[in-house]
């Protein structure tokens, strides 16, 4: 009896000491709060001379208002559904300076990267560059951040920084006067087609996480540029989770032939370039085993490996004799088509990318039935590929330019994350 009763005082001791303890973390809560608070109030108060005397989220809501108005003033159509119009742009507008004010708090700002680093030294999960998922999928986290983060801004670009709604636009003048056409082909975040991955959730229907891309997409179009916007077709594949790699930042190898069959058949739609089957191509599938991109960075070693189903493409050649023979096919010069833009014009067609003649390039080729030439960097995609290009003038002779790179350019730019000022007025005509 005498044991039994030490067992309970112990027991009740411990629960004592427990519920002390609990009272003591809770109570450092509000003073945690307040503490930021304070230091979030200093923060906005050290940095006024650099915000200037109109906060950007004010100037931001003033645009958004005027945006509105001028929709409702502008659009065709009844009273009802110009003011739908509006609602939409304020709603749309709104949810950007909601995120701008999250992304400005310091608990965003410094606080991310801490727990992100105690995530990865306790748990092995993810890096402050790379979010591991389940089932060994990984996401770039500024791709994540795109997705998510405020997206592109509607404040005006800082004066002298790079504009790509001003680029895209100057460099379809250049080429209607050259009598050749432009298609503009941003990659969506592997997070925005597959954020299953992310969770381990069954798939399901969602609701379109990248809307500003939209947005985007749907203002080339106004301004007479054609653009594939590839989330709606990429997230319908019965098997959206092989359009991606699981530790690369890259589509897969059924990722790159899908969208080489998109392109072309965007091509042959818009601009009447149909192939003319006279040439003939061949494919042989092959598995590669490879450690991504993603992969490296979280671990910084090559034990991290996944295996891809790729489809080499070559073309039969005939000699006038008969004699025959499958032949590589290779970025040309001469070709009438460029493909310009990041390392998705690349990979699988570089020795360092995973694999040789498998990339975008050859099956473009295949698919058009003509020769492309390949303007590609390993960097960005938006600046980079357009100051080559412009610097070389190699879109002089082409037909058709298309440019294609990943979509988070737009919003994840290093010290430019208002690479794209959003809405009509950041197009130059």
């Amino acid at each position: 009896m005498a044991v039994r009763d030490m067992e309970m005082k112990s027991h009740a001791t411990a629960a004592r000491s427990s519920d002390a303890l609990l009272r003591r973390c809770l109570g450092v809560i509000p003073v945690l709060l307040l503490g930021i608070s304070i230091l979030q109030a200093f923060a906005d108060y050290s940095n006024r001379e650099q915000r200037g005397s109109q906060l950007p989220e004010i100037a931001q809501v003033v645009a958004v208002v005027r945006e509105a108005i001028t929709v409702a003033a502008e659009t065709n159509g009844g009273i009802s559904a110009r003011l739908l119009d509006a609602n939409n742009v304020l709603r749309a507008g709104l949810a950007d300076v909601e995120v701008l004010i999250e992304d400005q708090s310091l608990t965003r700002a410094h606080g991310t990267g801490f727990l992100q680093g105690l995530q990865q030294s306790f748990y092995s999960r993810g890096s402050d560059r790379v979010f591991q998922g389940t089932d060994g999928w990984l996401y770039l986290e500024d791709e994540i951040r795109s997705v998510t983060g405020r997206g592109p801004q509607m404040l005006q670009a800082n004066p002298g920084s790079f504009q790509v709604l001003e680029a895209i636009a100057g460099l379809q003048r250049t080429l209607l006067a050259e009598g050749a056409d432009l298609l503009i082909v941003p990659i969506p975040a592997k997070a925005a087609v597959w954020p299953e991955g992310m969770s381990g959730s069954e798939p399901r229907k969602i609701a379109r996480p990248d809307l500003w891309l939209e947005r985007f997409c749907q203002d080339l179009e106004r301004s007479g540029i054609a653009v594939v916007d590839l989330w709606p077709l990429f997230r319908e594949q019965q098997k959206a989770d092989q359009l991606y790699c699981r530790t690369d930042t890259h589509l897969s190898g059924h990722g790159i032939e899908l969208l080489a069959e998109i392109i072309s058949r965007q091509v042959a739609d818009r601009f009447a370039v149909q192939n003319d089957g006279v040439r003939v191509f061949e494919e042989q599938s092959v598995s590669v085993e490879m450690t991504g991109d993603l992969a490296r960075m979280q671990t910084g070693s090559e034990e991290l490996r996944e295996t891809q189903r790729l489809r080499i493409v070559t073309e039969l050649i005939t000699s006038p004799l008969g004699a025959s023979a499958s032949l590589p096919v290779e970025s040309q010069g001469y070709g009438d088509v460029l493909l310009m833009g990041d390392s998705h014009t690349l990979v699988y067609d570089a020795a360092d990318l995973h694999a040789k003649g498998a990339g975008l390039v050859q099956h473009l080729t295949a698919d058009l039935g003509r020769d492309v030439e390949v303007a590609g960097v390993r960097g960005s995609g938006v600046r980079g590929a357009y100051a080559q290009v412009v610097a070389r003038e190699t879109w002089r002779g082409k037909r058709l330019v298309v440019w294609c790179f990943a979509a988070r350019e737009l919003t994840v730019e290093a010290d430019e994350s208002r690479m794209w000022s959003g809405g009509r007025a950041g197009i130059s005509r």
